[in-house]
């Protein structure tokens, strides 16, 4: 940053302007989506992602950062090597992976060892991922994260939606850590991919007409009995699945919720976003 009278930034009792050097050197992410030549506003950036115009919000913590430097025992040079390596991958590596893969979503904090951005819904789960897999990359796969996801109408109060967020990293992904909780799910990062595959494999099916709506809205109840501890769950998707599947559509199913069903924990996540996907509200 550069002195400047004019400047917009007030530090150190200083007007400062950014620029690529000067006499004090802070990371500041400087990008925002542009609609038109102008900064986009939340209507455009929702309007960006598929069926439901939602904004996601998302926060993301580095895991057990405290007990990684007290491991260092004070040596010097390791934790300077440790901070700068957080600081860049924070303050750099997200802001080019945004400006590169997903240019719709806004950079409102990322530096140290934690982020907040916001974006379409879609997009923000697909950076999660993305960032997660290049986290591992930089971090030689020693370090892990948590996030939250909160789902938002364009309009609706960002400080609110900041809080519901940070509830959702703090008190349900932070409570195994190395996971995201996002549609009501909390899901480790090492299933994640395989979720939201699955999820978007899903939205195909049922944007293609193959599910129902109708099937869908049975998944999620069948789900919250199983969470309930209804064991009856099974035996009523099966029947569902073999009278009004069949095909692609009858397999996926089969595979996914029923037999193996591996990600019969996460289906609610999975339904929910086929759901967005195709502008379908989920019943009380």
């Amino acid at each position: 940053m550069t002195r400047s009278q004019q400047g917009f930034v007030s530090l150190l009792g200083e007007r400062w302007d950014i620029s690529p050097d000067g006499p004090l050197t802070i990371p500041a992410v400087c990008y925002a989506p542009v609609e038109n030549g102008e900064l986009a506003t939340f209507e455009q950036i929702a309007s960006k992602a598929p069926g439901r115009p939602y904004l996601a919000y998302l926060r993301i913590d580095a895991d057990h950062i405290g007990q990684q430097f007290g491991a260092l025992a004070g040596d010097p040079l390791r934790t300077w090597g440790l901070s700068r390596l957080l600081d860049s991958a924070f303050s750099t590596a997200v802001p080019n992976l945004i400006r590169a893969s997903y240019p719709s979503i806004y950079p409102v904090y990322t530096g140290g060892d934690d982020l907040f951005v916001i974006g379409p819904w879609n997009e923000i789960l697909g950076f999660a991922a993305a960032w997660r897999s290049k986290f591992r990359e930089i971090s030689d796969d020693k370090l892990t994260f948590s996030a939250g996801v909160a789902l938002a109408k364009p309009r609706q109060h960002i400080l609110t939606k900041s809080e519901e967020a940070a509830h959702a990293l703090d008190e349900c992904a932070k409570i195994p850590r190395d996971s995201i909780h996002a549609f009501g799910s909390t899901i480790p990062w090492s299933k994640f991919d395989e979720v939201l595959k699955c999820a978007r494999r899903l939205a195909e099916l049922h944007a293609a007409g193959q599910i129902k709506g109708a099937l869908l809205h049975d998944i999620i109840e069948l789900h919250g009995r199983w969470r309930n501890g209804d064991a009856r769950w099974h035996s009523l998707l099966f029947y569902q699945v073999e009278r009004n599947l069949s095909g692609d559509a009858k397999t996926f199913v089969r595979l996914a919720f029923l037999s193996p069903g591996d990600l019969w924990k996460h289906a609610d996540f999975v339904v929910r976003y086929a759901m967005l996907h195709s502008g379908e509200r989920e019943k009380d």
